[in-house]
């Protein structure tokens, strides 16, 4: 009998401030620490925020200006801090 995960993320709290995502891809899982004052990307930042604040809200957020993003490679990533300050 196999064990099927589906595809998705999961984000947990790390002790130093920072968080670990949990990336599932085609039954493979993948570990990504993420710093206190690490980029983030916008569905990463949905995640983090889940259940009370989706990715398309993350987006319009952005879009809107109360979120700063910087754009590299055409992706707009997210300073993990400034996640904090703009979800209170």
């Amino acid at each position: 009998m196999a064990y099927y995960r589906p595809d998705g993320m999961e984000a947990f709290a790390a002790e130093e401030g920072g968080f670990t995502l949990l990336v599932t891809r085609r039954g493979r899982i993948y570990e990504r620490r993420i710093g206190p004052d690490d980029f983030v990307t916008l569905i990463e930042a949905g995640v983090i925020l889940r259940p009370q604040v989706s990715r398309v809200a993350v987006y319009k957020w952005v879009k809107r200006g109360k979120l700063k993003a910087d754009i590299v490679d055409g992706i707009n990533l997210i300073r993990l801090s400034q996640i904090g300050r703009a979800h209170v």
